[in-house]
């Protein structure tokens, strides 16, 4: 008996099946709180091998969405062209991954190729699956950590110190170059620093950058544009709808505290939060309600325990958590 993200030896599921599992995304998503409707959920995924392979699938886009859609924008070094899944068009300043669900799975024809993050390997990439760090020492020197289900690209050589962070969250300890600017990039941010110690992350909603030591320069183009030049113990948070960017003054332990298992937040978006335990939880969660999601936070969450920080989180915001099956959650602020 094969599981539920298993699939065919030639890769493919029918059309059917996969059409069927995007509609189901939205459904749920529309109405979290239906239990009849879960029933009937539960009842399709029953009826057919298929179905629950295809429900899986839909799960697994919406994370190779989040690759995709960032590697395609990193400047520095484009994501691989033949990622199973592409470009998803935004209606409006927040991307909604359920929403582009039935796009992605056309995108992906039901064909898995090579995974993406073996591709991402292949070019010289590192990636981290769901709740692993990894430590990885650069040929500079550099050392860099890479938070859960995150991931980069780019080198570090005689000519060239350029790094892309393409999901995720990473820390990074940058030796000194005899003058050869260390540069990571994030979307179309990029941090610039000689000698220093920072994290960036980037979520949906948001690119962030956190000063530990020494001190770094961070640059948006648009309007506004960005041009910031930080000192330690500051994070910059820089909304990536609006380019609207606010820095704000954290104790040192704050930041990178997610390399001891310790999510510590300030004044951060409550979908960037759940952004954050996504990464260690085994299955999709997705926010519902636009005020909810944008509802500022503060706090210390264990990241060793997913579900239950995000009960922590839920709570103060009165907003309600929906276990639809073991691979989606909905928090609902409606």
């Amino acid at each position: 008996m094969t599981g539920p993200d298993e699939y065919r030896s030639d890769g493919l599921l029918p059309d059917r099946a996969l059409e069927e599992a995007s509609d189901w995304l939205l459904r749920i998503e529309d109405a979290p709180a239906d239990a009849a409707l879960r029933a009937e959920l539960e009842a399709w995924l029953a009826a057919d091998a298929d179905n629950a392979k295809a429900w899986a699938l839909a799960h697994r886009t919406v994370r190779l969405s989040r690759l995709a859609d960032a590697g395609e924008r990193a400047a520095a070094v484009p994501a691989p062209p033949n990622l199973v899944a592409r470009r998803f068009a935004r209606s409006g300043p927040r991307y909604h991954p359920a929403r582009h669900a039935l796009a992605a799975m056309a995108a992906a024809v039901a064909v898995i190729v090579i995974a993406p993050d073996t591709l991402l390997r292949l070019r010289g990439g590192h990636a981290s699956s769901t709740a692993e760090t990894r430590a990885l020492r650069l040929a500079d020197g550099s050392t860099v950590i890479l938070g859960a289900d995150s991931a980069i690209i780019g080198k570090t050589d005689a000519g060239k110190r350029e790094i892309a962070l393409l999901r995720g969250e990473a820390w990074f300890d940058v030796a000194h170059g005899n003058g050869r600017p260390f540069v990571v990039r994030a979307d179309d941010m990029t941090v610039t620093v000689t000698g220093t110690a920072f994290d960036v992350a980037m979520t949906d909603r948001t690119l962030s950058v956190g000063l530990a030591r020494g001190s770094v320069r961070v640059a948006r183009p648009g309007q506004p544009a960005v041009e910031i030049a930080m000192k330690p113990g500051q994070r910059v948070a820089i909304d990536r709808a609006s380019g609207a960017a606010a820095a704000t003054t954290v104790d040192l332990p704050e930041i990178g505290a997610w390399r001891s298992g310790r999510l510590a937040v300030r004044n951060a978006n409550f979908s960037d939060v759940v952004a954050a335990l996504d990464r260690y939880h085994a299955g999709v969660i997705l926010v519902r309600g636009e005020r909810l999601a944008s509802a500022r936070v503060t706090g210390v969450y264990d990241l060793a325990d997913p579900a239950g920080s995000l009960r922590t989180l839920a709570w103060p915001a009165s907003a309600q958590i929906w276990q639809i099956t073991p691979w989606l959650t909905i928090v609902s602020g409606d």
